[in-house]
């Protein structure tokens, strides 16, 4: 069966990957979506058949309490709800392409870099206002420091992170003015400036994932507006970012309660375990259901939006994200703001309505997938700033978290964008030429 599993996976992969080829549209969308199915599909799994780094490792952070058997057949199963997602994004990259040419239709916005500048200087008081309030990051400690088993005391600094967010969205606005010709020395320095406060944020509260999809929408971002990044910068701002998430994964092993080693296997096991695609964790979650979890009949999603209402304004609000009733629920975590476990797409749709869920849910991410990357070839700047912005996690999260922390952060993302974009922007002149085909690629 692991045979079987590995060759249908490949070609999964493979025809995901056929819908590159398409050159009309910007790709990303589909690229982090391959991306994603690649390390989930083939990468995770090889290390359970070779037990890497150790049988025991792969047990009791991967298949418990599967078998290996019920692991290889239960792959084989998911691999079918992958390819409805897959042929949801072939098809529909199919029928755009041979529809109406791209246009740019929406203008060319400058942004003032003095206004960029006093944001991001508000920012940057989100950031001291967080830190205030949870100074043991300052002395190095992980995210778990905010855990609590009473929901009521928890508290993840909500409103902070909403203002600190802005300095997220300073180097989109000002990868735009280098696309634009306008003030680009300026512009650059204040470039690199809000995107190293953005990224030592992430580094200070140990978000290393948040580093890294960053740098990805940035890149992005640039491709689409200004043209290939030069090499020097691309290199420079890969190296370090990847330094800042090996400090900081050094400085986790360095204060784990159970030791290094036991520190190790966690880190470790994030990256082969269960954050982003992972079949072991979908096939426990779905195996839960309606054991262990009740079916929420969309609820989760619902969810999604009352998260965002602070606990400071509504003391007996007991919603919390979906992670975090996966992890309680399924894998005994007793901890807020702790060891939550993102089900990806295919466990969160089953999750709220069963194999109906999956059945419309593949499909229909599938083709919201490619359907971006097309309409992003038709807007203007705001709408490829938020394309930049949002379609790293979209891709990643979507498969591999949940629609609903997608949908929790896509509209924290849309307030502060849409209150900074109004702020910072200072003209608008007609459309730009149309990009050449292949420019947004």
């Amino acid at each position: 069966m692991i045979t079987v599993y590995f060759i249908l996976a490949v070609l999964v992969v493979l025809a995901a990957g056929s819908s590159l080829r398409d050159k009309r549209s910007a790709i990303y969308g589909r690229l982090f979506a391959v991306l994603g199915l690649s390390y989930g599909l083939l990468v995770k799994p090889l290390f359970v058949a070779l037990d890497l780094p150790s049988e025991e490792f792969i047990q009791d952070n991967i298949l418990s309490p599967l078998t290996a058997t019920e692991y290889w057949n239960g792959s084989v199963l998911l691999l079918g709800c992958y390819a409805l997602f897959v042929f949801a994004m072939l098809m529909t990259t199919a029928l755009l392409r041979h529809g109406r040419p791209p246009r740019n239709d929406g203008g060319v916005v400058r942004f003032s870099v003095g206004n960029a500048w006093l944001l991001t200087l508000v920012g940057l008081t989100g950031v001291a206002a967080f830190l205030a309030q949870n100074p043991d990051f300052l002395t190095g400690a992980s995210k778990n420091v905010l855990a609590t088993e009473d929901l009521s005391e928890y508290s993840g600094g909500g409103a902070s992170r909403l203002v600190i967010s802005i300095l997220y969205f300073m180097p989109f606005f000002m990868i735009a003015n280098l696309g634009s010709g306008y003030r680009r020395d300026a512009s650059r320095r204040l470039l690199w400036v809000s995107a190293l406060a953005w990224v030592g944020f992430g580094f200070l509260s140990d978000q290393r994932g948040m580093i890294i999809f960053s740098l990805f929408s940035w890149f992005v971002m640039y491709r689409i507006t200004v043209g290939p990044i030069p090499k020097k910068h691309l290199i420079s701002a890969t190296a370090v970012a990847l330094l800042m998430i090996l400090v900081r994964t050094a400085m986790r092993l360095a204060s784990g309660d159970g030791g290094a080693l036991a520190a190790a296997d966690d880190i470790i096991g994030n990256y082969i375990g269960r954050n982003l695609v992972e079949n072991g964790k979908t096939l426990i979650i779905i195996r839960s259901v309606p054991d262990r979890l009740e079916y929420a009949f969309g609820s989760t999603y619902l969810d999604a939006v009352l998260i965002l209402i602070p606990r400071s304004l509504l003391a007996a609000k007991a919603t919390v994200n979906i992670d975090t009733i996966i992890g309680m629920g399924v894998f005994d975590c007793r901890f807020y703001g702790a060891c939550g476990v993102p089900p990806g797409l295919i466990a969160e749709s089953y999750f709220n309505f069963g194999i109906v869920g999956v059945l419309l849910m593949m499909p229909l991410c599938g083709w919201l997938t490619a359907w971006l990357d097309w309409k992003v070839t038709r807007g203007g700047s705001l709408q490829r700033i938020l394309y930049a912005a949002s379609m790293v996690y979209f891709a990643l999260s979507v498969l591999g978290s949940s629609i609903a922390a997608f949908a929790t952060q896509f509209i924290m993302h849309i307030v502060i964008l849409l209150i900074t974009y109004h702020a910072a922007r200072v003209q608008r002149r007609r459309p730009a030429a149309v990009p050449a085909p292949g420019a947004l690629t």
